[in-house]
């Protein structure tokens, strides 16, 4: 199992993994005891897409804040110290109509508490027009209202090394390539 190898190699305490919807419950509980060292937790999903799940080192303490099929919202104890904070596993509405439900979503999480945040996953949405490659550009206004979205929050984009797109869709010949956030 790829995943499982890559946490080895890498030490990772946490993961969040998107897309989950793809398994059902039962299979996640699977997968989490397969990785081998790892607790986990999963938000429910609907349908066949969205989900999120957290996966996190035995000796972490983890409290689940609130979930919904596009996100997940812990309070984390134990990694960095005793210091709290929370994270924020996320998958936005893939359709861009529906965007405003995510930016909602992200306000509403926002005001469970006070704990400094971090949030990964698939916003579906790019902030500039540059962190997409192909395909047809994103709207000025549905990327001004992203950014407005993680300003309300207080959240800012913390970058990425390596590649510069992080997505893609895997289309022969027609790939579209874009690049997914970490804000904190």
């Amino acid at each position: 199992m790829r995943l499982k190898k890559l946490l080895n190699r890498e030490g990772a305490a946490m993961v969040v993994l998107l897309e989950t919807a793809k398994l059902s419950g039962v299979e996640m509980d699977g997968f989490c005891k397969c990785i081998g060292g790892y607790e986990g937790v999963y938000a429910d999903s609907r349908g066949r897409s969205a989900g999120v799940a957290i996966l996190w080192k035995e000796e972490i303490r983890v409290e689940i804040i609130s979930s919904t099929a596009h996100h997940l919202d812990v309070k984390v104890m134990g990694l960095f110290g005793e210091h709290k904070w929370r994270l924020k596993g996320f998958c936005g509405w893939a359709d861009s109509e529906q965007n405003h439900l995510s930016w909602q979503l992200l306000r509403d999480i926002q005001e469970f508490s006070s704990l400094p945040w971090l949030v990964a996953g698939d916003f579906n949405q790019i902030l500039f027009g540059e962190e997409k490659k192909r395909g047809v550009p994103r709207s000025q206004r549905k990327m001004e209202e992203f950014r407005e979205a993680l300003d309300d929050c207080g959240l800012k984009d913390i970058g990425c090394e390596g590649q510069p797109f992080t997505w893609c869709n895997k289309r022969e010949g027609h790939e579209i390539y874009m690049r997914d956030l970490i804000v904190l």
